[in-house]
């Protein structure tokens, strides 16, 4: 019986083979320092200009996509005043939505600040989730239903309009009229709050199809 030869591989391949992980891993490591270094370079601007801070900087902080800059761009939104200001660090947060661990995160903390009781930051976050898509569709009924400020639950309110024309239900109804819903005869109208809402055909029985939603704290 003839058995096989175990062949190895030249020892100068073996050598070659280990070269390379070792300098993918170095590139690796030489990527990851800069993003951070950057990172912290950014937060130093934005807590030495404040609201002065070109708001591209904050884009900048989404855009390198790690975890530091996640946290560097949450400590930045306590360095500002401004509402606008803050509006445009938590817009960037969108740059992290993609990311499977970070977007969640990016939502969840954007919707903190939304509920909250710091009108400033609720209003500039709620403005933000708005525009985060579908993906925020959970976070932002949770504003609409729970935030403390009328403008920011408004926002929400905005963010969700696809959502609410597609459902047209009485509980659409009743989140929209912050739970008081009222019965509206054809082409009727009502204001409530914030909200101004046209109906037709709202009853308990049957659907409602929306017309009109505007969100009065725009206007």
């Amino acid at each position: 019986m003839i058995r096989p030869i175990a062949v190895r591989p030249p020892v100068n391949k073996l050598i070659i083979a280990a070269l390379v992980l070792v300098v993918s891993s170095m590139q690796l490591a030489a990527a990851a320092a800069p993003a951070q270094t950057r990172a912290g370079e950014i937060l130093a601007t934005v807590e030495e200009l404040g609201d002065k801070t070109p708001r591209g900087l904050f884009d900048e902080l989404g855009q390198l996509g790690t975890a530091q800059a996640f946290m560097a761009l949450e400590r930045s939104v306590g360095e500002l005043k401004n509402e606008w200001s803050k509006r445009a660090a938590f817009k960037a947060f969108r740059h992290f939505l993609d990311d499977p661990e970070l977007g969640p995160k990016a939502i969840a903390t954007t919707k903190r600040y939304a509920r909250g009781g710091d009108a400033k930051d609720a209003r500039a976050a709620a403005g933000a989730l708005a525009d985060f898509g579908p993906r925020a569709y959970d976070a932002l009924y949770e504003v609409a239903r729970g935030g403390r400020d009328d403008q920011a639950r408004a926002s929400a309110l905005r963010g969700v309009l696809p959502d609410l024309a597609e459902r047209s239900d009485m509980a659409a109804l009743e989140l929209v009229l912050d739970g008081e819903p009222c019965h509206l005869g054809e082409g009727a109208s009502t204001t409530h709050g914030v909200h101004t809402t046209e109906y037709r055909n709202a009853s308990p029985d049957g659907p409602c199809r929306f017309l009109v939603l505007v969100d009065t704290s725009r206007c």
